[in-house]
C-alpha cells in the first residue's frame, strides 16, 4: 500500500514539474520588437466587397530575434495574416484576438522577417455618387519608413488626396495607384489622410476587371500566437494534474480498503475471546526469536504482544492461537 501511495505522489510531482516551466516557455517563445524597419498600408476601396480593403505589409527592423511576437491594433479582426520569406513565399498565420474598446488587438508570431495583415472596413461615407474616406493610423511601433498608399476604384473621376500624394504609378487593370512618403514615426504618432472621389459605375473592381475569387487562407506549420500556445500548454497542464489525481486517488483508496479489515482483527475480537493484545503469552509457544516491529506499519511491540497495537498485524516469530472446537456429540 505504501508503495502504491508513493507512486501517486510521484505522479503528481512529475505533473507539477512538467507544467511549471510551460509558462516560462511561452514567454520566450517570440521576442517582441520595438521598431519596425518599414510599413506600407495600402487602401483599397470597393476592390471585392463594398467596404475598403487595408492591407499592411511591413518589415521588422534588422537584428530582430526570430521568431517575433507583432501586436497591430486594428478597427476589426483581421481577415489574413502571413509571413513573407526570403523567396516571397506567403506562410499563414493563425492570429491571435483580443477586444479592445471599439477595436481588437491582434497578435502574430512570425519566424520570417516580413509579415501581412489584412483586414475589410466599413468606413467609407456615401451619399450618391459621391464616395469620401477618413483615414487615420495611429502608429503601433516606431517605424523607419511609413508609406501609404491608395488604389483607385474603377470608374472613378475627380480623385483628391490631402496631404496629396508623393508619387503615382500604374496598378493592375490600367488602375492608378497614388503613393505618399510619410517617413519615420515615432511609436504613438497619428498619420491622418483624406480621400474623396466620384463613382458612378457600381460595379466593384474584382466585377469590372474578372478578377479571381481570393484563395481560402492555408495556415502553414509556423509558431502560432501566444494565446492558443497558452490555452494548448493550460488544457495540457490540466491533464496531467487530473492523471496525478487519479493515481493518488486510486492508491488511498486501495490504502483505506485494506485498513479496516487489519484494525477489525483488534477492535472486534471473535465472540469468547480476549483480544490479542491483552491475551500475553498464555496459552502460546514461542517458537524462534520474537520480532520487535511490526513488519507492515513498523510499530514497536509490547513485550508480550501478539499482534501489532497499531494495524493488528500477527507478530513474526509467535504461535498465534487457536480457536477450540465444540466437540460432536
Amino acid at each position: 500500500m505504501k508503495s502504491l501511495l508513493r507512486l501517486g505522489l510521484a505522479l503528481v510531482v512529475l505533473c507539477f514539474g512538467a507544467a511549471g516551466p510551460a509558462p516560462a516557455l511561452l514567454v520566450r517563445a517570440g521576442t517582441t520588437p520595438d521598431r519596425l524597419a518599414s510599413l506600407l498600408i495600402s487602401i483599397w476601396p470597393e476592390y471585392d466587397r463594398p467596404e475598403v480593403l487595408f492591407v499592411y505589409r511591413g518589415e521588422l527592423a534588422a537584428g530582430t530575434a526570430l521568431p517575433a511576437r507583432i501586436t497591430f491594433r486594428l478597427p476589426v479582426e483581421p481577415t489574413f495574416a502571413a509571413g513573407i520569406d526570403e523567396e516571397e513565399g506567403v506562410h499563414g498565420l493563425r492570429p491571435a484576438i483580443v477586444r479592445d474598446g471599439s477595436g481588437v488587438l491582434v497578435t502574430c508570431e512570425t519566424s520570417w522577417p516580413r509579415f501581412q495583415l489584412e483586414y475589410y472596413h466599413d468606413a467609407l461615407e456615401k451619399g450618391g455618387p459621391a464616395r469620401r474616406l477618413a483615414f487615420v493610423y495611429r502608429a503601433d511601433y516606431a517605424i523607419d519608413e511609413l508609406t501609404l498608399e491608395v488604389r483607385e476604384p474603377f470608374g472613378v473621376a475627380d480623385l483628391a488626396l490631402t496631404p496629396p500624394a508623393t508619387i503615382q504609378s500604374q496598378a493592375e487593370g490600367g488602375l492608378t495607384e497614388h503613393r505618399r512618403l510619410v517617413g519615420p514615426v515615432a511609436r504613438g504618432d497619428e498619420v491622418r489622410w483624406q480621400i474623396s472621389y466620384t463613382k458612378r459605375d457600381p460595379r466593384l473592381v474584382s466585377e469590372a476587371l474578372d478578377l479571381p475569387a481570393s484563395a481560402p487562407v492555408r495556415y502553414d506549420e509556423a509558431p502560432a500566437s501566444s494565446v492558443p500556445r497558452r490555452e494548448a500548454g493550460e488544457r495540457a497542464t490540466r491533464a496531467l494534474l487530473g492523471l496525478g489525481g487519479v493515481a493518488l486517488a486510486g492508491a488511498l483508496g486501495l490504502w483505506l480498503r485494506g485498513r479496516p479489515a487489519s484494525s477489525a482483527r483488534v477492535s472486534a475480537p471473535a465472540e469468547g475471546h480476549a483480544p490479542a493484545s491483552r491475551a500475553g503469552g498464555r496459552g502460546t509457544l514461542r517458537e524462534g526469536r520474537l520480532a520487535r516491529y511490526c513488519h507492515w506499519c513498523g510499530a514497536s511491540f509490547f513485550r508480550d504482544a501478539l499482534y501489532c497495537r497499531k494495524c493488528g498485524t500477527p507478530r513474526r516469530g509467535s504461535q498465534q492461537p487457536r480457536r477450540s472446537r465444540a466437540r460432536r456429540r
